[in-house]
């Protein structure tokens, strides 16, 4: 583990660290802690630069799809189409140096701020720079964060858009009624996504039950 120098935090970043070193005494018994130091480390080290980002006017109500990717080009067009038709208005892709063509695709959509980091990936560092760029935005609002594969769908999402469905779940759920590793709404109780939430909230397999119950009973 690097030696972390925390002093220097400040907003949204201390937020983030002072909260997952609660998390890390928490759970001291049970976490995988060579992934745990991984994950800090690559939050405080790991250099992410903003290439671009929009112009376009989104309020706090609109909830920030974030997807990393690397050489996704032949899903990338499919990707923005699917998720603007449910109500996505501003992305925040995270481009992992790719050489296919993909970071360009992604410079060139209006509703995309478009991030770098060259560092190589791990399943760590995924969750280090998905929980920078919640920080960069803020916790006070909805994230959907997917992967490039993965097209989220809901009944009667022909009518009913994104921001129903968040809104929905804010007037529903708790944090830990609705949960899941893989490609459901973050909230705003929220600190971080994957494996670890706030550390007043528990994380079990039966809330994805609940996650898709809820996406099947959207009013």
């Amino acid at each position: 583990m690097k030696k972390h120098r925390t002093e220097t935090l400040a907003g949204n970043d201390k937020i983030f660290v002072g909260r997952y070193f609660s998390y890390l005494e928490h759970e001291a018994k049970t976490l995988n802690r060579k992934r745990a130091e991984e994950i800090l480390d690559g939050f405080l080290f790991d250099a992410i630069d903003i290439l671009k980002q929009s112009t376009a006017n989104v309020d706090e109500k609109s909830p920030i799809l974030v997807c990393l990717v690397k050489n996704e080009l032949r899903r990338m067009k499919r990707f923005f189409e699917h998720y603007r038709k449910i109500g996505i208005e501003r992305f925040a892709i995270i481009d992992n140096d790719s050489d296919d063509g993909t970071r360009e695709f992604c410079l060139a959509q209006k509703d995309a701020d478009v991030f770098f980091i060259k560092q190589p990936f791990t399943s760590p560092q995924h969750v280090s720079w998905v929980n920078k760029i919640l920080c960069h935005y803020g916790y006070n609002r909805w994230y959907l964060s997917v992967d490039s594969d993965e097209l989220l769908d809901y009944i009667d999402s022909e009518n009913k858009g994104i921001r129903d469905v968040a809104s929905f779940a804010e007037k529903k759920f708790t944090a830990k009624d609705f949960c899941s590793a893989s490609g459901f709404l973050f909230g705003k109780k929220f600190i971080c996504f994957s494996f670890y939430f706030d550390e007043s909230v528990a994380y079990n397999s039966s809330q994805d039950l609940k996650a898709l119950s809820f996406l099947s009973s959207i009013p």
